[in-house]
């Protein structure tokens, strides 16, 4: 059975690619979901305002020396969402499963940064995930719930899926879920100050610690970025990284990059800025995956 059939429904093409799943690479799929958001809910517009946003930014990548209109990048819509957060989490899952198991790539666009538990659990082995995000997303429970925008990555560390998980950014954590990380053996975690003041090079570090892994996924929440940068987020925290810090971290990811997800981004709190940063981001991501040019750190 072909799950992304099944489960989703076509829209405007990011960029305009709407090459069929048999002739796509990198695949790109929409998740409309804010279902748990607790400040800014409006993630669930966002796949459409990055689709738009792609459509008005060009897509030459500088770093890789390609533009993503000579790649076989396909968008086959957005995720058919459901009320109840797991029946989506596996329909998700059922499709990152299905793209990765032939041997392409994943784009996703968020959507709150819960979604991002269904690619995460769904990884190969091999697979290091790298997790750029203000927040660590790991506190036990939040406002009464176990399942959140706050504590999906609680969650998937419990059940012991992931071989390693590189927190990136991280600026804006509660003492509970700082302890459980640090505690976490298959946690590594590079804030966002010790990158800002220079104590920390983001790339030597995420290179060093994902060495010997021939794969890795990259989450990335918006909040990641100083509000100055992405004003539209769903949480913003003062203090971030710079778009330069992410897209030079996705090349120096390169070919290794199996799938990336971009989420968070709040259209109805700015003036489309960040969707133009989200839809910058898809298409660094897709020229440093598919690129023979693009840098490798192995």
């Amino acid at each position: 059975m072909s799950f992304y059939k099944l489960y989703l429904s076509p829209k405007t093409p990011f960029g305009g690619y709407s090459r069929a799943f048999e002739d796509s690479e990198f695949i790109i799929v929409g998740v409309p979901y804010d279902l748990t958001s607790t400040y800014r809910a409006s993630s669930r517009f966002a796949p459409a305002a990055i689709r738009e946003a792609s459509l008005n930014i060009e897509s030459y990548s500088w770093r890789a020396g390609v533009d993503a209109d000579e790649l076989p990048i396909g968008d086959l819509g957005d995720l058919d969402i459901v009320a109840d957060f797991g029946e989506t989490v596996q329909r998700l899952s059922k499709i990152v499963s299905e793209v990765l198991g032939e041997g392409k790539r994943i784009a996703l666009l968020g959507g709150e940064h819960s979604i991002a538990y269904a690619p995460l659990k769904s990884l190969p082995s091999g697979t290091a995930a790298v997790v750029a995000d203000a927040h660590l997303d790991a506190r036990d429970e939040y406002l009464g719930s176990k399942w959140s925008h706050a504590t999906f990555m609680r969650r998937l560390l419990e059940e012991e899926v992931a071989e390693k998980v590189v927190f990136v950014g991280v600026r804006a954590v509660s003492k509970e879920e700082l302890d459980f990380v640090k505690n976490n053996r298959v946690c590594e975690l590079i804030d966002a100050l010790s990158i800002l003041r220079g104590r920390t090079s983001l790339i030597d570090e995420v290179s060093r610690i994902t060495r010997g892994f021939s794969k890795v996924y990259l989450s990335i929440d918006l909040d990641v970025f100083d509000p100055s940068y992405a004003p539209g987020v769903a949480n913003p925290e003062p203090e971030g990284l710079s778009p330069t810090h992410i897209i030079d971290l996705v090349h120096a990811i390169g070919s290794r990059l199996i799938g990336v997800d971009v989420v968070e981004c709040a259209p109805s709190f700015d003036n489309g800025v960040t969707s133009i940063l989200a839809a910058k981001l898809v298409y660094e991501a897709a020229c440093a995956a598919l690129s023979p040019s693009s840098s490798e750190e192995s």
